[in-house]
């Protein structure tokens, strides 16, 4: 049980690492708080894995977590030491380069606001639970989420390379190996194959993304209004579904509508940092 967490921990922290040690570089002059960085590097660290096990693919080298994760891990270190160098004795201090929140209504004692606010941040709570519960417990049930990803990231685990997937004609060449590649990932920072464990990135896709979400939601209203609109965002059935099944279509909503919200904050603040981080 202790390895299991410590392997669900890699699998997750990696793509952070990676991707705070590339956003950083992007968002230095725009400080961002530590929980906002998070939840923007968890995608663009996830992007950064699979690019470079597709890059492994074709160089046929085997995968295994130290060919996976070793060369990612160096190049963020060098790629951080390079921000870190750069930004020395020139870090601009000029609050035009920050990002304000909306303002909140202060209140004092029992205010209906509150009790709003702790009811939509009572359901997100339970919603996000849920999804990591149904995640982690459930094995795969659905034909696409067996037969076009698990079956993929599962032969990709024990091949260790991709060169055996197109061999086995039920599965639809057309989905893309993201889904596949980012289970098979886990799997390696797990050290085994579990049905259930590797599905751990997709639960947290969606706290990245509702953090994602509120960071830009705060730009424009203030906190219970934001708290509403991932309540909002929650009430979606589908969406909680494909949160808990590692759907494709999550993923494809999780990127797409990320890059949207980073465009619009782009354009309203000016901001040419955020046009750079959807591509």
């Amino acid at each position: 049980m202790i390895l299991s967490g410590i392997g669900m921990l890699i699998a997750v922290a990696l793509p952070v690492v990676c991707g705070l040690a590339v956003n950083d570089v992007i968002l230095r002059r725009c400080p961002l708080r530590l929980w906002t960085r998070v939840c923007l590097a968890y995608g663009t660290g996830l992007g950064r894995i699979v690019s470079w096990m597709m890059i492994l693919s074709i160089l046929n080298c085997r995968y295994s977590l130290a060919v996976i994760s070793g060369p990612l891990l160096i190049f963020s270190f060098i790629v951080r030491c390079i921000s870190q160098k750069a930004s020395l004795g020139n870090r601009n201090t000029d609050p035009a380069y920050s990002i304000h929140p909306v303002r909140s209504v202060e209140s004092t004692g029992l205010n209906p606001r509150l009790l709003i606010g702790a009811a939509a941040l009572s359901f997100i709570i339970l919603e996000v639970t849920f999804v990591f519960w149904q995640s982690l417990a459930w094995l795969p049930y659905t034909w696409d989420e067996v037969g076009n990803f698990a079956l993929k990231a599962k032969i990709i685990y024990f091949d260790g390379h991709l060169g055996n997937v197109d061999k086995y004609t039920y599965f639809r060449g057309e989905h893309p190996l993201f889904i596949a590649l980012t289970e098979a990932w886990a799997a390696f920072a797990l050290g085994r194959w579990d049905y259930c464990l590797v599905k751990i990135i997709f639960p947290v896709m969606l706290v990245s993304f509702l953090g994602t979400s509120y960071f830009v939601l705060r730009c424009f209203a203030g906190r219970l209004w934001s708290l509403l609109g991932l309540v909002f965002l929650l009430s979606s059935q589908l969406l909680i579904k494909q949160a808990s099944i590692g759907y494709a279509d999550f993923s494809m909503q999780y990127y797409n509508s990320t890059a949207l919200m980073l465009i619009i904050l782009a354009t309203t603040n000016r901001r040419s940092e955020f046009l750079v981080m959807p591509a």
